[in-house]
């Protein structure tokens, strides 16, 4: 599994979103998302359907095979910071954890 279909695995656990708007959190032009999405699709993980409220859009969700896929990704991300975490100072967890977090809202701000 590559690290796109990785995070985008992760991404749709918070629910269906819009192919283009994947990419956009991805930072993945058109086609790249496409073929992305195609990959995701072909291993039985998401499930590519009209949007019913926009028929030109497609709507992208985690199948029950791609939900358990993704948990595992979730689970294996924890262990590695965790083992990442143990070779850090316990006293600068907190500034680890908080640097992290705002790498995480950086990615999702609007700002350039």
């Amino acid at each position: 599994m590559s690290v796109a279909e990785a995070h985008a695995l992760t991404i749709l656990r918070d629910g269906p979103l819009h192919q283009g708007e994947l990419g956009s959190r991805l930072n993945l032009g058109k086609s790249t998302t496409s073929r992305l999405t195609d990959g995701l699709v072909d291993r039985g993980w998401v499930l590519r359907r009209p949007d019913p409220a926009d028929g030109r859009a497609r709507l992208l969700s985690l199948t029950d095979s791609g939900t358990e896929v993704s948990a595992g990704v979730v689970e294996r991300r924890g262990k590695r910071l965790a083992q990442l975490l143990s070779n850090i100072d316990p006293e600068q967890h907190t500034n680890v954890i908080n640097a992290l977090r705002l790498l995480k809202e950086a990615t999702t701000s609007d700002h350039p």
